[in-house]
C-alpha cells in the first residue's frame, strides 16, 4: 500500500508517500509545498490544488491520510486552515482514491504512545521509525506522521 499524509496548511504544507506492507514502514518521498504569503488566498490554494495533483500524478497513491483541523481559539485561523485543506481535499477528491482523516490527538498516539505528545516528540519517533530520516521541517514530519498513523491503523484495524 502507498500512502499519501498531508499536513495541511496555506503557507507551508507538508507532503509524504510512505510503502507500507502490513508491517515495515518505507519513507518513498517526502518534502513541503511552499506558499508565497503575499499571494492573494486564491492563489494559494490554487497553488495547494496543483501541488497535490503533481504529487499524486508522480507516486500515485492508492491512499491518502490527511490532518484534521485543529480548532483552538482562533477562528481566524482555523478558518483559513480549512480553506487550505478544502483544496488539498478537491484535489484528492478528483483522483478517485480513498480519503482518511486523522485528529492530531490520533496521529500523535499512533507515532509515539500518547496523544499529548509535543511536536518535537513526534519529530524523534518518525526519525526512529524512518531509519534516522530526519525532516526538514515540522510540516514534512507531521506530514509523515500522519501517512504513518493511516498505515498503522489500516494495520491494526482491517479498514482497508
Amino acid at each position: 500500500m502507498l500512502v499519501l499524509g498531508i499536513d495541511p496548511g496555506t503557507r507551508i504544507a507538508g507532503y509524504a508517500i510512505v510503502e507500507s506492507d502490513g508491517f515495515a514502514l518505507r519513507r518513498v518521498a517526502s518534502g513541503v509545498i511552499k506558499l508565497n504569503p503575499r499571494e492573494e488566498m486564491s492563489a494559494r490554494l490554487a497553488s495547494l490544488y496543483t501541488g497535490v495533483q503533481d504529487i499524486l500524478g508522480r507516486h500515485s497513491p492508492s491512499e491518502a491520510a490527511v490532518e484534521k483541523v485543529f480548532f483552538g481559539h482562533n477562528v481566524k485561523s482555523a478558518l483559513t486552515l480549512g480553506q487550505g485543506r478544502g483544496a488539498m481535499l478537491a484535489a484528492l477528491g478528483g483522483s478517485e482514491i480513498p480519503v482518511f482523516e486523522y485528529a492530531p490527538a490520533q496521529v500523535k498516539q499512533a507515532v509515539t504512545g500518547r496523544g499529548s505528545a509535543t511536536k518535537e516528540q513526534v519529530a524523534k519517533m518518525v526519525t526512529v521509525l524512518f531509519g534516522g530520516y530526519t525532516a526538514e521541517t515540522p510540516d514534512e514530519s507531521d506530514a509523515l506522521a500522519v501517512a504513518i498513523c493511516h498505515c498503522n491503523r489500516s494495520r491494526t484495524t482491517g479498514i482497508l
